[in-house]
């Protein structure tokens, strides 16, 4: 698990906790501070994300639990694509 995967499953149980002391946080709120917290390279590729959606299905609202999966995920890949590189060069 990546140190990205970590934080965010640690920002969603934050959020929980939030909610069970009745603190709303807005899917826009939560969206945004998503984007604000994770390295560069991860909330442009977050960014473009929901720029595709938007263009393709204006006004829907990207549900941050499957944005945080989707940034996971790529996450992951760029670990294992720095892995490879590491491994090739020597």
């Amino acid at each position: 698990m990546s140190e990205v995967q970590t934080f965010l499953g640690q920002m969603h149980v934050k959020r929980e906790e939030l909610a069970a002391v009745r603190v709303t946080v807005t899917g826009k709120e939560y969206q945004s501070a998503i984007l604000k917290s994770i390295p560069e390279e991860m909330s442009k590729f977050a960014s473009g994300l929901l720029t595709t959606g938007w263009m393709f299905a204006p006004g829907t609202k990207v549900n941050p639990d499957v944005l945080i999966d989707n940034i996971s995920e790529e996450a992951d890949r760029l670990v294992a694509r720095c892995k490879h590189n590491k491994s090739g060069k020597g």
